[in-house]
């Protein structure tokens, strides 16, 4: 009897470390990619390599509280996701489909120059070298009185966030990178974007770096998550953002 007490206490005091293990930041980090690649490819069958794709991630900076997170399927680029920690949890601040993600080592390397500074800030997203900004998806480089504001990039896709509703335009009118050129009104409102984006060609006019440059962006879908409108635009492939951002930076026409 006092054999089988001795073993079962022994078992206990191994089992104890385990039981008590809390989940570490990377488990957390982890399951939260999973847990919005899942349901990006439960409602956008565009998104279902992501599901079993793997993937590799990037800090965006030295202190920095974001990250780029890369999709591949056999070494080929899927797609992308940028995830910002707050401290109380992990947002979804955008994401996107197609081999042209954000700040590609190959686009980097191509300028012939070493960065000072990755900045990601949205539709403003750049390389800073020697006060020179360019772009993080095309490599562009934009006049030399542009500047990056720092700004918060608003997102309600946090944790357990469902994605409601997927809209994509499968053909995009030849009208659409026209239709700011002579607007007549800017559409808002959520239910509005939605409908008009479902009806006809609509371009998300963005003022960037001060209001330096301005630049359109072809809106050709949307998802509706439960707590936020993320829109699609044309950039290289598809770019999603906040529809709260778009707002912020830019009218919709």
């Amino acid at each position: 009897m006092n054999r089988w007490l001795i073993l079962c206490c022994l078992l206990g005091v191994l089992a104890f470390p385990l039981m008590g293990q809390a989940e570490t930041w990377e488990d957390s980090f982890e399951k939260q990619i999973k847990q919005w690649t899942q349901e990006l490819a439960a409602h956008d069958q565009r998104f279902t390599a992501f599901a079993d794709a793997e993937w590799e991630q990037q800090a965006l900076g030295p202190n920095s509280r974001q990250w780029l997170v890369t999709f591949l399927s056999q070494n080929k680029k899927l797609g992308y996701m940028i995830i910002e920690d707050g401290g109380q949890g992990f947002a979804l601040l955008e994401y996107g489909l197609g081999e042209y993600t954000l700040f590609e080592q190959p686009l980097l390397e191509s300028l012939r120059v070493d960065p000072n500074k990755t900045i990601y800030a949205g539709l403003e997203s750049v390389w800073d070298i020697n006060d020179r900004l360019f772009d993080a998806k095309s490599g562009e480089q934009y006049p030399a009185e542009s500047r990056v504001l720092a700004k918060e990039i608003p997102s309600d896709v946090e944790k357990g966030a469902s994605l409601e509703k997927s809209f994509h335009l499968e053909n995009v009118g030849n009208g659409a990178e026209f239709s700011w050129v002579y607007p007549s009104e800017s559409v808002e409102g959520k239910e509005m974007v939605m409908k008009e984006i479902e009806d006809s060609n609509l371009t998300l006019l963005a003022y960037l770096f001060e209001e330096t440059v301005r630049a359109p962006f072809p809106i050709v879908g949307y998802h509706l998550w439960d707590k936020d409108l993320f829109l699609e635009l044309d950039d290289y492939g598809s770019r999603y953002v906040s529809y709260r951002y778009a707002m912020e930076i830019g009218d919709i026409f």
